[in-house]
């Protein structure tokens, strides 16, 4: 969005923008997001368009509970993440082929998911509990089958190529 400010009024935008996330609920970032937008078209109407047009994807972290705020809005661990596996191909240096690094990095991943469904988890179970509840048309059983539908399939990926 800043790319379509003018140097002198980056800033200013930063901080109109920065605003929204500062704001206590879903509700209330909604309509300040509105209110910002009509307050910068005159000025800015590009950046006015860009942010209704992403106002969902802008507002996603909202409908989560409170307490997960800060690790959705957080890309330390894919960072994380993104280094151990340039640390792990490094070491092997050129794959002979496609399917190879697909096993290496998928392995990884594989060991990284089975450590945060044990005891080091990202967020809490209970808040993702939570949002689970947010859907009743799904039922406990759809998400059991695909869980076991994603482990099958990155098992098949793994071990067939």
């Amino acid at each position: 969005m800043l790319a379509q400010v003018s140097h002198k009024d980056k800033k200013q935008v930063a901080e109109a923008i920065k605003l929204i996330f500062e704001q206590p609920n879903q509700a209330s970032a909604k309509s300040f997001l509105k209110h910002l937008a009509q307050v910068m078209k005159p000025h800015w109407p590009k950046v006015s368009r860009m942010l209704l047009d992403a106002e969902n994807d802008i507002l996603a972290y909202k409908t989560f509970p409170k307490k997960h705020h800060r690790s959705i809005h957080s890309v330390n661990p894919l960072e994380r993440l993104n280094r151990e596996i340039r640390r792990r191909t490094r070491v092997v240096g050129v794959f002979p082929n496609r399917a190879s690094v697909f096993r290496l990095v998928g392995t990884l991943l594989m060991d990284i998911d089975e450590n945060w469904r044990g005891g080091r988890r990202y967020m809490g179970k209970e808040g993702i509990q939570k949002i689970f509840k947010t859907f009743p048309e799904r039922k406990e059983n759809e998400y059991i089958l695909e869980e076991a539908l994603i482990n099958l399939e990155a098992q098949n990926t793994i071990y067939t190529t």
